[in-house]
């Protein structure tokens, strides 16, 4: 009989994170596990959970207040009800997916429970989590990474020191409902990209990019950004400056299947961030046949795109040569149906089954 599993989650807001996990969680309930999401904060915006899987709240709390005095407030509670939760379980699996509550869970948690711990964040710039990495996992079973690079990385890092955690290279999946996008249709000179709208995405300099590809187009194209986010007022006053009002439109938070619907309209998936992990809208975009473009930051869009098949690795802030990889495919149907055809291909490596059989694997003991 399969062991209960339990994610353990600060919220169910809509968010890279948050998606990967309730896309996971639907799938293992499908399979017959028994789920929980333990949540330490109330707010819920995601819609597509399973009925059959229970949400647990540890507190009354909410994201919404921003004062310091709040947060701190905030964290206390939060640490109190996680460590009392997970001092009650015996013989599940528990899943934690933020460092903070990966460290606890290795405090508190019994070796009768496999523990495993999640990283979704390049861990670079992020102060102390070296350290943590090194000296506060020591009881965590199974480490999971987005990717193999990253993965190399750590191990060397916490290996003089830990001897008993397993890194295990699991990456993010496609939902079956993109993978339904499964034939070739007339596309509009639509470019898109979707995300927060905050600042480490780079949609600021998505619009200077896009500003560029406008002189160097002889045809009318048209930026759609899908997202919310505290970038917002920024993004609508640099549209202003930059005249390029009639040409981009920032679509808001869209549901997945309108935002796959979008993408399966569009010609470029444009990503403009500074920081990635491992982009599961990249995957999203790749399903939907639909060539990618990314700046070539330390991780995350080179692990995904395959520089020159799928989609193009521009030199981080070369804005020049990504807006004219823009316009090439925008002009270039030879080249965008290459592209576009091994984006399928590609999209297939990350299928349900590959990812959701790789955990199952992990449960039973037997990576």
């Amino acid at each position: 009989m399969n062991k209960p599993v339990y994610f353990l989650l600060q919220h169910l807001k809509i968010g890279g994170v948050e998606i990967c996990i309730t896309n996971i969680a639907n799938v293992l309930v499908q399979r017959g596990y028994k789920v929980f999401l333990v949540l330490t904060l109330q707010d819920i915006e995601l819609s597509n959970i399973d009925s059959r899987i229970r949400i647990i709240h540890l507190t009354k709390l909410h994201h919404g207040n921003k004062s310091i005095f709040y947060k701190l407030y905030r964290r206390g509670v939060s640490y109190v009800a996680i460590r009392r939760f997970i001092h009650k379980l015996n013989n599940t699996i528990i899943v934690s997916t933020r460092n903070e509550y990966n460290i606890m869970l290795s405090k508190y948690s019994n070796n009768t429970n496999i523990r495993i711990a999640q990283l979704h964040h390049d861990y670079v710039g992020h102060k102390g989590i070296e350290n943590d990495f090194k000296l506060r996992y020591l009881n965590i079973d199974n480490f999971l990474i987005l990717t193999d690079d990253i993965k190399e990385e750590i191990q060397k890092m916490i290996t003089p020191y830990n001897k008993h955690t397993k890194l295990i290279t699991v990456p993010n999946f496609i939902s079956s409902i993109s993978m339904e996008c499964n034939s070739i249709k007339p596309r509009d000179n639509i470019a898109i990209a979707v995300g927060r709208l905050s600042s480490e995405k780079g949609f600021l300099r998505l619009l200077d990019i896009w500003k560029v590809a406008l002189s160097l187009s002889d045809c009318n194209i048209k930026l759609f950004i899908v997202g919310e986010g505290p970038e917002r007022s920024n993004l609508e006053k640099r549209i202003i400056e930059l005249g390029i009002g009639s040409s981009v439109t920032l679509l808001g938070q869209k549901a997945s299947q309108e935002v796959l619907h979008l993408m399966y309209k569009s010609k470029v998936y444009c990503m403009s961030s500074f920081t990635e992990a491992f982009p599961t809208v990249l995957l999203e975009a790749m399903s939907c046949r639909l060539p990618q473009i990314a700046f070539d930051v330390r991780v995350g869009p080179r692990n995904i795109i395959l520089n020159g098949n799928t989609g193009y690795l521009v030199q981080d802030n070369d804005i020049t040569t990504y807006a004219n990889h823009i316009i090439r495919l925008m002009n270039d149907n030879i080249e965008w149906q290459r592209l576009s055809f091994n984006s399928y291909k590609r999209a297939k490596d990350f299928s349900v089954d590959n990812v959701i059989n790789k955990w199952e694997s992990i449960f039973k003991g037997e990576i």
